[in-house]
């Protein structure tokens, strides 16, 4: 390696922590553009497809909540996700035989 770590070529150059000047320009330019074009994309949204909606709706988000990482907990017989997957599968389970008894208890 040519230089030290944390170190460059250009010792005036850009600060650590310091905005990169077009990035803050064009993050400018696309906020203005999406603010003066509000009212077209509502229309234009609106007229999309259900599908299309969903898609679009989705993506947008991306830029209003925060990303989640998953977490994987482990309890001290087994896993979490586990015991999550059994928990909801037998729930599943006892759901469907009370539809099903109650459908028969209806024909009846």
């Amino acid at each position: 390696m040519k230089y030290a770590k944390g170190q460059s070529g250009n010792p005036n150059g850009r600060k650590k922590g310091a905005p990169n000047k077009i990035t803050g320009t064009l993050r400018d330019m696309m906020n203005d553009f999406l603010n003066n074009n509000y009212e077209n994309f509502l229309n234009d949204y609106r007229s999309l497809p259900v599908n299309e909606r969903v898609k679009t709706y989705r993506h947008c988000l991306q830029f209003c909540l925060p990303k989640l990482n998953s977490v994987d907990i482990q309890s001290d017989k087994e896993p979490i996700n586990e015991l999550i997957i059994t928990t909801c599968r037998n729930k599943l389970i006892d759901r469907l035989i009370n539809k099903k008894t109650e459908n028969e208890n209806e024909t009846v």
